[in-house]
């Protein structure tokens, strides 16, 4: 039998092949089969290139017997390397042939020792050169298998050589590409899934330049689900059926377990370093998307090192991630349908997007940004973690396209967001942290892109609304978001303005319903706020009158917020005086109670709106000149006085604005306010001011004798004597007031007030009015008594008539005494600092007024310092 094998000569012959079939029906053993295959075979399938069909018939024959022999007899082998060698060798091989070496060389090769399968592979990479597909598949389904015996020492020439391919860039790409595909390999096919029955057409590519994005992603979105469902096949991810079946066979296995086999295999071949990071790197992201432990431990195991090696945004890698993603038919225009990939699955695009939110460049590539925003908020592959990762992206998109980009799908990118706030309503904590991540969103997009904002009030009064439900966390979110809208709607329409200032001011005025009685919305109420204060000018009326309001609000978060604003000393731009005072008479609230008497606002409201109207007064008449403190102004008066002038209803109003306050709040610069819009009110000669004067004698004595504060209490004193010193017809309130301050028994407020009050009144008088001289005699008569408790009042008053050169002659022994009595207090340590300050200022006066005291005045003044 050996001799016979030794005889086989190529090409064979009818007769010769006729001869061999009989030798190998008649072998009597596996072993003298398997050694006549291994001369015989090889020649055969080399002689049916040059022989006739005759032979070819007969050959098919040899081969069926053969194929039976082999398939029944494991332990026979086959002769793979001489049948890889005519493989490789003969490029002109007839198909007839090479059909047949690769079905012996796929029957054999399994069969072989794990050392000879690893030797084989060089010589399968070679034979896969000029190779149809499936036989391509096939070989390389042979070298994956022989790879789970490979032992690879990582950084090593030799492996290079061996496996790296490097003079063959499109096998190795070929190679590494069917690699990836068994990774891909599902373990299980999801038979059935409740589908939406709408009628989708195939998405296919479109080139930005031929049609609108919007419309090509419209037309493929499906916005309100069918109630109907059917069941389907789930597509298998990141692959289609033809090449699950193609793989599946090369590999020549459908154990599961094998297949897991296969796969660690291929990464620990692949964590050789035989390939660069950017070949290997969707082999290793995409292998940790597996549904097997142990293929995910050995991805994960070098997953870092390859990432940090790879530039996401190159676009080779962010074709790729678009690719696996949303699936060939989406991003590549033209496509064979055995290379077809489906969109990827949750599990996969859980871990593709890490690595979309790395790169900045993908976020920028439109359309294909706005598919994946859309897959994967209202996509069927999704869950929560996969909407909040598209959120993210979404964010990117905002932050990194250019301008011009971005507005062309900014509408988009709102309809997404608006969708999820509609439809995420679940009081649950993932649905929370979608909503808030989506509030601040949208004023990101409202900063870059304002227009699309500027008139939309809808959203504001939706975020306002959402206030009122969401909880803590959410709504510092919403009110982040509320800022940057704001931003966008300062350049809103007049229309759009007003509507706004209505929605701002229901959330800050406090409506009369039960509802709004019961529950407090603090955060509505400071969001508000905030938006007056970015989106109107200062010098706005209603937003003024909004921020007033707030003044009174019960958090002193949202209080000092409006008073910050309202009074910002860098800011000269305010409202109209007139304006203003008519906005805020015409909006009463009489909602406000004190001690039974009615106030139109809140007394912190009220008592802010006296000193902006004065603010805004000050700042109409000099223009903003003027850095001073607003009340110490006397020069100014005049330039107040014309604009009095021009409405003297206004200022009538204004008057009884002040009076109204004052009157039931005794507050120092409210009283002094109102005191200089008398004094100019008279000086406006208008009847009924004059009327109004005369009518509230009554109210300027109780202001001015009940008042319980010392600097109230000064001020609506001169007030009451400024009143009275204008009507001779109050002689009796004058000597009302001379009564009070003789009798010792009277109140300290009400003999104080009094004093300070005559001594005005007597300063204006003339040197024979009889109330001059009682006046000088009973101040002068209270200070040398030494009645300690109203030194301060009665310095005020000498001071006074000092300064109005109110003494003569006859009264210069007793301001000698009291010059002389003054220069005591001014030593002994007893006397408070402001008693001491009063008395200088009066000395000041009195060596104004009397020249011969003048030197001594200024010694004693010397002395003092």
């Amino acid at each position: 039998m050996d001799n016979m094998n030794d005889d086989v000569i190529y090409p064979l012959d009818i007769s010769s092949l006729n001869r061999y079939f009989i030798q190998l029906i008649s072998c009597g053993d596996d072993y003298q089969f398997q050694e006549i295959i291994k001369t015989f075979l090889p020649i055969l399938i080399r002689s049916i290139e040059v022989q006739t069909d005759d032979f070819r018939k007969k050959a098919v024959e040899v081969f069926i017997h053969i194929n039976k022999r082999v398939k029944a007899r494991s332990e026979i082998q086959v002769p793979v390397r001489s049948l890889l060698e005519i493989f490789t060798t003969s490029t002109q091989c007839s198909p007839f042939a090479s059909n047949f070496s690769i079905m012996y060389i796929k029957m054999g090769f399994m069969r072989l020792k794990p050392d000879y399968q690893i030797e084989l592979i060089p010589l399968l990479f070679q034979s896969l050169t000029n190779r149809s597909t499936s036989h391509q598949e096939l070989l390389m389904g042979l070298i994956v298998y022989a790879l789970q015996y490979v032992k690879i020492i990582p950084n090593t020439n030799e492996n290079i050589i061996k496996y790296g391919l490097t003079d063959q860039p499109i096998i190795r790409n070929l190679f590494l590409n069917f690699l990836l595909n068994i990774i891909l390999l599902p373990y299980k096919f999801e038979e059935s899934k409740p589908r939406n029955t709408t009628k989708t057409t195939q998405r296919t590519y479109v080139e930005p330049s031929q049609a609108p994005v919007d419309e090509v992603l419209f037309s493929t979105m499906d916005d309100a689900p069918s109630k109907e469902a059917e069941v389907f096949k789930q597509p298998y991810p990141c692959m289609n059926e033809q090449l699950y079946n193609r793989i599946t066979e090369a590999i020549q296995t459908d154990d599961l377990n094998q297949v897991e086999k296969l796969k660690v295999a291929i990464l620990k071949f692949l964590n050789g370093n035989i390939y660069s990071e950017n070949d290997i790197i969707f082999h290793f992201v995409l292998a940790t998307a597996d549904s097997r432990y142990s293929v995910v431990l050995a991805a994960e195991h070098d997953i870092k090192r390859l990432t940090v090696a790879v530039d996401w945004n190159s676009m080779q890698h962010i074709q790729s991630l678009f690719e696996f993603f949303l699936g060939t038919s989406k991003t590549i225009k033209q496509q064979n349908e055995d290379l077809i990939r489906n969109p990827s699955n949750t599990r996969i695009r859980l871990k593709l997007y890490p690595y979309l939110l790395k790169s900045r460049t993908a976020s920028t590539i439109f359309p294909h940004a706005i598919q994946v925003l859309y897959e994967s908020l209202f996509g069927n592959s999704t869950n929560v973690r996969i909407k909040y990762f598209s959120l993210q992206f979404a964010q990117n998109m905002i932050q990194n396209a250019e301008l011009n980009s971005l507005v062309g799908v900014s509408k988009l990118i709102l309809h997404a967001l608006e969708k999820i706030l509609n439809t995420e309503t679940n009081k649950t904590h993932d649905a929370s942290r979608l909503r808030s991540l989506t509030y601040v969103l949208i004023g990101k997009l409202s900063y870059r892109v304002p227009k699309l904002f500027s008139d939309d009030i809808r959203l504001t009064q939706q975020f306002f609304e959402a206030l009122k439900i969401e909880d803590n966390e959410c709504c510092l979110n919403i009110q982040e978001a509320l800022t940057m809208l704001a931003y966008s709607q300062k350049d809103a329409s007049v229309s759009s303005k007003h509507i706004l200032q209505q929605l701002l001011t229901q959330q800050v005025i406090p409506s009369s319903s039960s509802e709004s009685q019961t529950i407090d919305y603090p955060q509505c109420r400071q969001a508000a706020v905030s938006y007056v204060m970015n989106v109107f000018p200062s010098n706005d009326c209603t937003s003024r009158f909004i921020l007033l309001t707030a003044c009174s609000d019960k958090n002193e978060d949202i209080r000092s917020l409006a008073r910050r604003n309202l009074f910002n000393e860098q800011d000269n731009n305010y409202p109209d005086f007139q304006l203003l005072l008519k906005l805020i008479l015409t909006n009463v609230q009489k909602n406000s109670s004190l001690d039974r008497q009615i106030l139109i606002y809140h007394p912190q409201t009220y008592q802010e709106m006296i000193y902006y109207l004065h603010r805004c007064l000050i700042r109409q008449s000099f223009n903003g000149e003027k850095i001073t403190p607003l009340w110490k102004y006397e020069e100014q008066l005049l330039y107040v006085f014309n604009i009095a002038k021009q409405n003297t209803i206004i200022w009538y109003n204004y008057i009884q604005f002040l009076l109204d306050f004052v009157l039931i709040i005794h507050d120092c610069l409210s009283t002094y306010f109102l005191f200089e819009a008398i004094i100019i009110g008279y000086n406006l000669n208008d009847n009924k001011l004059i009327e109004l004067f005369n009518d509230n004698i009554s109210s300027f004595r109780q202001l001015c004798l009940f008042s319980t504060r010392d600097d109230t209490r000064r001020y609506s004193s001169l007030l009451y004597a400024y009143v009275l010193s204008k009507n001779q017809t109050n002689l009796l309130a004058i000597d009302e007031l001379i009564k009070i301050i003789q009798n010792i028994n009277q109140r300290f407020e009400q003999r104080e007030a009094s004093i300070i009050a005559f001594g005005y009144i007597c300063s204006h008088l003339k040197q024979s009015n009889e109330y001059l001289n009682n006046g000088k005699n009973l101040f002068l008569k209270i200070f040398f008594d030494n009645q300690n408790e109203y030194i301060l009042s009665i310095l005020i008053s000498i001071g006074q008539l000092a300064r109005m050169n109110c003494f003569n002659n006859d009264d210069e022994l007793n301001i000698k005494n009291f010059i002389e009595k003054i220069q005591i207090k001014l030593k002994t340590i007893n006397e408070t600092n402001r008693i001491k300050e009063k008395a200088i200022q009066t000395l000041g006066f009195l060596a104004v007024c009397y020249r011969k005291q003048s030197q001594n005045i200024i010694d004693i003044l010397t002395q003092s310092l």
